[in-house]
């Protein structure tokens, strides 16, 4: 009964040290940790800045696609008048 005892307890605490370098690994992986405050409002700045580009990029994209198929409708209407 000892001897049984005492091997939960070593699994126990193998267990223990495991969740534990879980827990620090996933600690060490949060955003922010290590940065200051600011420079994370800086960050938020930086990535509204780049997501406006992106969505403008898309616009335009769309605008592009858009203006691309009515030329292509349109030549196709010419097509099928010959």
């Amino acid at each position: 009964m000892i001897i049984i005892a005492t091997a939960a307890k070593v699994e126990l605490a193998r267990d223990l040290i495991f969740k534990s370098k879980q827990i620090e690994f996933l600690i060490t992986s949060l955003p922010g940790i290590g940065v200051s405050e600011d420079e994370q409002q800086e960050r938020l700045k930086n990535l509204e800045t780049e997501l406006k580009e992106a969505e403008e990029e898309r616009c335009r994209a769309v605008r592009d696609r858009e203006e691309a198929a009515e030329k292509l409708d349109a030549v196709i209407r010419r097509l099928r008048r010959f």
